[in-house]
């Protein structure tokens, strides 16, 4: 009966300190944490500034091809030449039918 008591003590002593090396451990572990969601958030950030300045120049290149198109067009008015339409993007003025003719006229400033 002493052996077993022992052997039942001995369980409950190394439970009890198994248990309370983790739960002393725990509060540690949040702290390597933080740093870790601070580099995610830096990364996202970086990540997202990074979308933000491609989608920029994406835009601005659109914005000077409009205006490289439109100093174009206005010099092949002037020169009375064929106006080549591959040279202008009509899909902001597209339908599921086709591109208007009115649209197309006023892309070209011919109306």
């Amino acid at each position: 009966m002493i052996k077993q008591l022992f052997v039942l003590f001995l369980a409950i002593s190394m439970f009890v300190t198994v248990w309370g090396l983790v739960i002393l451990q725990f509060p540690s572990s949040k702290e390597k944490e933080i740093p870790s969601l601070q580099y995610v958030e830096a990364s996202t950030i970086a990540f997202e500034l990074q979308n933000e300045k491609k989608r920029v120049e994406e835009k601005s290149e659109k914005v000077e091809h409009e205006v490289t198109g439109q100093k174009n067009m206005i010099h092949q008015n002037n020169q009375n030449q064929i106006i080549n339409l591959q040279d202008f993007d009509f899909s902001d003025v597209s339908t599921s039918d086709g591109v208007p003719v009115e649209a197309i006229l006023i892309k070209l400033n011919l109306k």
